[in-house]
C-alpha cells in the first residue's frame, strides 16, 4: 500500500463507498497520527518529517450494505514548531477549520479548540478519488468541511467517539484498527525523537 493511498479492509468485506455529494454529519475521531517521515510532493527521492491529525465523520442518513453509516475521514498536516505541534496559516486544516467553524488564525493555531467539537453535527463535502496504484478504486475524500444549515437534522450517532493522543506506548484501542500500522511507525509512538521541519516560518504562532 502506498503512503498516500486509503488504508486496506480489516477484514475481507469489500470496500464501500458513498455517494459523492453534500450530508449532514457527525464529528467522531480526532486521531493524532504522530510525525512520520514521508515523500515530498513531485520528489519521490527526497523525505521530510510530516506530522498528522485524522478526523473522522458519521455521515447522517447514508448507509451500507449492512445498514450501519458510512464512516469517511481525511487526514491534515499540522506543525512541529519549538512551542509544539499548531496548525499554520498556509495548511488545508486551517482552512477547513475556518471553513467550519469561522475561527480566526489564533483560535486555529493551538488546535486545543477541535477536542471539545467531537460528537457535534456538521456538514460534509465528500467526493470520490481514483487510487493512482489500483486504477478503478475510489476512496472517499474530504472536499470541505461547513456548519450545518439551519434546520437541517442529523439522524442519532451511532458510532462511538474516539480521540487518540500519539506518545511512546499509547493504548491503541483508543484509535481504529486500520490506522494502527501508521501509527506505530511514527517517532512519537516509539519514543524518539520527533524531527522538526527546516523551516516553520512561525515567529509568533499564537
Amino acid at each position: 500500500m502506498g503512503i498516500f493511498d486509503p488504508p486496506k479492509p480489516v477484514d475481507s468485506t469489500p470496500r464501500e463507498n458513498p455517494k459523492a455529494g453534500l450530508y449532514p454529519a457527525r464529528f467522531i475521531w480526532l486521531i493524532d497520527l504522530g510525525t512520520t517521515m514521508e515523500p515530498v510532493y513531485q520528489k519521490p527521492d527526497e523525505f521530510k518529517p510530516k506530522h498528522q491529525l485524522l478526523l473522522g465523520f458519521e455521515l447522517s442518513g447514508a448507509k451500507m450494505s449492512d445498514g450501519r453509516p458510512f464512516v469517511v475521514s481525511e487526514r491534515f498536516t499540522i506543525t512541529n514548531g519549538q512551542w509544539g505541534p499548531y496548525c499554520a496559516k498556509t495548511s488545508r486544516l486551517h482552512d477547513v477549520l475556518k471553513s467550519w467553524q469561522g475561527w480566526d488564525d489564533k483560535q486555529i493555531a493551538k488546535l486545543n479548540r477541535i477536542p471539545p467539537l467531537l460528537g457535534s453535527p456538521c456538514f460534509v463535502q465528500v467526493q470520490l478519488n481514483e487510487s493512482k496504484s489500483n486504477p478503478g478504486s475510489f476512496w472517499p475524500k474530504i472536499a470541505n468541511i461547513m456548519p450545518l444549515p439551519e434546520g437541517m437534522k442529523v439522524e442519532d450517532q451511532v458510532n462511538e467517539c474516539k480521540t487518540f493522543a500519539c506518545s511512546a506506548g499509547a493504548d491503541l484501542a483508543d484509535a481504529p484498527p486500520f490506522l494502527h500500522d501508521r501509527i506505530q511507525a511514527s517517532f512519537e509512538y516509539k519514543g524518539q525523537t520527533v524531527p522538526k521541519p527546516s523551516s516553520t516560518n512561525e515567529a509568533v504562532p499564537f
